[in-house]
């Protein structure tokens, strides 16, 4: 098929992704001039390394887009529950006097600037604040919220990062919030994805999945 349509093109590649058997839920990001990336909540039946390959070979054999296996960031669950409180195996998060909980996400808009501040805390450590502001425009605000959860958390972190993407998917009844956040360490980029509910405002499942995603980092 040809390409260049950035619209059609995720579609199909949404659609695609979406048949591979195991996929739960799935958005696909980038198109035009950015890379295409792929986020999905899947079954652990296979490892999280064979999904990515999975998935990338449905993208090129159902819509001839080829991508890398690095780009895809899966999240795998174990039954029901974990798919519903943010996506991570118990190994994987950290314990709790050590992870930050959102505490609240404030959005202003002002003169078309959307401004966003998000507060957590940290069992004994106090409360963190992060700030970013972006054009108020539809679709953008999430990407701003994510960028300010990530700067409440940069203390913690210890390393550059940066949001690569962020997006939402349904989950059977459940509308679900994905995000990959990229860490700068001293081994190079690592890529780290989380995922949330929405279930008090798309906003507040933004700001969780980021959460989610620093508490693999956060986990030491």
């Amino acid at each position: 098929m040809s390409h260049g349509d950035t619209a059609a093109d995720t579609a199909a590649l949404t659609t695609a992704v979406r048949t591979v058997a195991g996929v739960r839920a799935a958005t696909v990001l980038g198109g035009g001039d950015r890379p295409w990336q792929i986020l999905a909540i899947t079954a652990a039946d296979v490892s999280a390394d064979e999904m990515a390959r999975l998935l990338c070979e449905a993208a090129d054999r159902q819509v001839g887009i080829t991508i890398n296996p690095e780009a895809v960031s899966v999240v795998q669950v174990r039954g029901d529950d974990p798919a519903l409180t943010g996506g991570l195996e118990p190994a994987l998060l950290a314990p709790a006097a050590t992870r930050p909980a959102l505490t609240n996400v404030a959005v202003t808009e002002q003169d078309r600037t959307c401004s966003v501040t998000v507060t957590v805390a940290v069992e004994g450590g106090g409360g963190y604040d992060g700030t970013a502001t972006g054009p108020a425009a539809d679709g953008v605000t999430e990407a701003i919220v994510a960028e300010a959860t990530l700067d409440a958390v940069a203390p913690l972190l210890g390393v550059p990062a940066a949001v690569e993407g962020i997006g939402l998917a349904q989950l059977a009844v459940h509308e679900v919030a994905l995000c990959v956040v990229t860490l700068q360490t001293e081994y190079g980029p690592l890529a780290l994805s989380g995922s949330a509910v929405v279930r008090f405002g798309v906003y507040d499942a933004v700001a969780r999945s980021v959460l989610a995603a620093v508490n693999r980092r956060l986990t030491g």
